[in-house]
């Protein structure tokens, strides 16, 4: 079994170990890889590697292909979607590659190389982010295409108000500052979307201003601290990513504003544990990058085992919610995950 958390609901775990156990037949034959014993070579491509919690995908993918007769080579988008468009491209044309794993930069700029892939024999997987023009599905959009394994936009974006709801207890209006990786990526516009018709909706929430952090702390604290001098009685700073909640709860600390301001990470890593046991932040959501990329590691080989099996294509899976642990975590749960290990840096 790949997955590394102890799992807390048996009917779940079983669930996820049917998913994960390495069944007979799942290295490639002659027909896919060139020889019954031949090496896998698999090609990631991350939207930009020096991000923690891409390189924990990576993690996930190489412990899996170290122990499947399998390799990877990582190519670095560097957050530019022509170039990773490109990256793509290649692996599919020189044909070293036998499997493709990604997190596209946007939603479109590989579709187009993921239905060559499919059309070349490519086993093809996006973790993270989705492919295609629907950001909420968390199934593959492309015909063909392996398996999708993420979390779906309107899932997070739920979890997300769930979080905002709870911090705003008590409070109306309650002015809520959004920090967004950036908004134009394939989980922006949808999260910020349910965010807002769901604020809306409350008739208490407001979301008074939306900015973009980068998924990095420095950023971040530099636009948090622009929201909070714009919005002085602001009372609620929500990111998409527990690395931009680290930079925002620098900015609140220098404004003096300290347990005035409730922060709300995303991702559930390192650094959140205490953020949230000792009240200094009031909740994030969890995210699982190495398991993630362990099921897409696992997803493309199985394929490759045997690609006339329809069984083997077209799944939908999220690592969060195979986990069998709470998708929200504030104070009021956090015991729950007293054996549970983050996957990924969120400093």
């Amino acid at each position: 079994m790949l997955h590394e958390i102890r799992f807390k609901k048996a009917a779940v775990a079983g669930a996820l170990a049917l998913a994960l156990i390495a069944v007979a037949g799942c290295t490639p034959d002659a027909s896919t890889s060139g020889g019954k014993d031949a090496k896998v070579h698999i090609a990631y491509l991350p939207l930009a590697q020096a991000n923690p919690y891409t390189q924990s995908t990576y993690e996930g993918i190489k412990k899996y292909a170290d122990t499947h007769n399998a390799d990877v080579t990582v190519f670095d988008a560097t957050f530019d979607g022509a170039k990773q468009q490109q990256q793509c491209t290649d692996a599919v044309s020189n044909g070293q590659y036998q499997a493709i794993i990604t997190i596209p930069v946007t939603p479109t700029n590989l579709v187009t190389c993921a239905a060559d892939a499919v059309a070349a024999g490519v086993a093809f997987v996006n973790t993270d982010f989705p492919i295609g023009a629907d950001a909420s599905d968390g199934k593959p959009q492309i015909k063909g295409e392996v398996a999708s394994v993420l979390d779906p936009s309107t899932e997070r974006g739920d979890w997300i108000y769930t979080l905002v709801n709870g911090a705003c207890a008590g409070l109306n209006p309650c002015k809520v500052g959004l920090i967004n990786g950036t908004n134009a990526d394939p989980y922006g516009t949808a999260v910020q979307a349910t965010l807002q018709a769901k604020a809306q909706s409350s008739g208490s929430i407001q979301i008074v201003e939306v900015r973009e952090g980068g998924y990095l702390p420095g950023p971040s604290l530099t636009v948090a601290a622009d929201m909070l001098q714009a919005h002085p009685d602001m009372n609620v700073i929500v990111t998409t990513s527990d690395q931009m909640t680290t930079g925002a709860e620098k900015a609140v600390s220098d404004a003096g504003l300290t347990g005035k301001v409730k922060l709300i990470g995303g991702g559930y890593s390192d650094v959140a544990t205490k953020a949230i046991e000792s009240g200094r932040w009031y909740g994030t959501f969890l995210s699982l990058p190495r398991d993630e990329g362990s099921l897409a590691a696992k997803y493309a080989l199985d394929y490759l085992g045997s690609p006339n099996d329809p069984a083997k294509a077209g799944i939908g899976a999220s690592a969060s919610l195979l986990s069998g642990y709470p998708p929200v975590i504030t104070k009021e749960n956090i015991a729950k995950f007293a054996e549970f290990k983050p996957q990924w840096n969120g400093s």
